[in-house]
């Protein structure tokens, strides 16, 4: 397969159609319509059919649109990165993240790395934590910041100082309001709405759903949790998450209570060793080093 023929794909992929995607490249369509044929004919699979709304992708489709981004941004970045002369230091920093109230901790250490290196730059990406250890190990990403230690092997890590507490976040008008401290038997009958990554993960203990054995309503799950503080404040449900994280106050109708005896979460910065590519991300480990090892 040849890049530009995928960077063909991709742009089929994105603007909905050959006709689109033949003005976007600047190539004709009859052009672009070969080019994509014999890409089916060299995988050997059906990668869209057309419909009047334009292409709709098959499974295989999917699949390659998503491997074909993989390999297109890990190209570009590695060209980037190999144009720099090896005495410049610069160039951008990508870094996965959990939503925490360690991103002030990391931000400390980027603000210092750029205020040396101005001509460094981050390219922040949230995701769950096993996905940033997988986008670290393919190399689509420099570092991660992580809320507990993931199971994939070959990843060193570094404990920020910050360490989080579940809450129970709710409207201001739920009963919860009336409790300084949210137990378990305070939640058997509220749909509650999780974070995605706490399932089957040992992080919520005795907060459990009844499909894991527990006795517990879980009703959503989630992974952004500004998307999951708005079903909260129109009275779907309550949300467990983090302390800290969501502005919580009469004027958005939002409260918190700590979660009893639930397990606290430590932050974690991770990267694959000796896969660094530049200089900065060597510059920018050795800061976080510097500043970690204070704690």
């Amino acid at each position: 397969m040849e890049l530009r023929v995928l960077e063909y794909f991709l742009a089929l992929t994105q603007e909905g159609s050959i006709s689109a995607a033949a003005k976007a490249l600047n190539v004709s369509q009859p052009t672009l319509s070969r080019q994509l044929m014999d890409l089916e004919k060299e995988l050997g699979c059906v990668l869209f059919e057309r419909s009047k709304q334009g292409i709709i992708l098959t499974d295989d489709g999917m699949l390659l649109r998503r491997r074909a981004g993989e390999i297109s941004q890990l190209v570009h970045t590695t060209e980037s990165e190999l144009q720099l002369s090896h005495d410049v230091i610069a160039g951008t920093i990508s870094i996965g993240c959990a939503e925490t109230k360690a991103m002030e901790e990391l931000g400390d250490i980027m603000q210092s790395v750029r205020a040396t290196y101005p001509n460094i730059s981050y390219n922040i990406v949230s995701d769950t934590a096993e996905n940033v250890a997988e986008n670290i190990n393919k190399g689509l990403l420099d570092f991660g910041l992580m809320l507990r230690r993931t199971k994939n092997e070959g990843l060193d890590y570094l404990p920020f100082k910050c360490k989080e507490r579940s809450v129970v976040l709710f409207r201001n008008d739920s009963p919860l309001a009336q409790k300084d401290v949210i137990t378990l038997e305070d939640l058997i009958n509220i749909p509650l709405l999780v974070p995605s990554t706490y399932i089957h993960s040992g992080v919520l203990g005795r907060y459990r759903s009844k499909d894991e054995g527990g006795i517990l309503t879980f009703v959503a799950t989630y992974n952004l949790l500004n998307n999951a503080a708005r079903l909260v404040e129109k009275g779907f449900g309550a949300a467990i998450t983090i302390e800290g994280l969501v502005n919580a106050s009469r004027a958005n109708n939002l409260d918190y209570r700590p979660l009893k005896d639930s397990p606290t979460l430590q932050a974690y910065l991770a990267w694959k060793p000796f896969q660094f590519r530049s200089n900065a991300c060597k510059v920018f480990l050795e800061e976080a080093k510097k500043k970690l090892a204070k704690q």
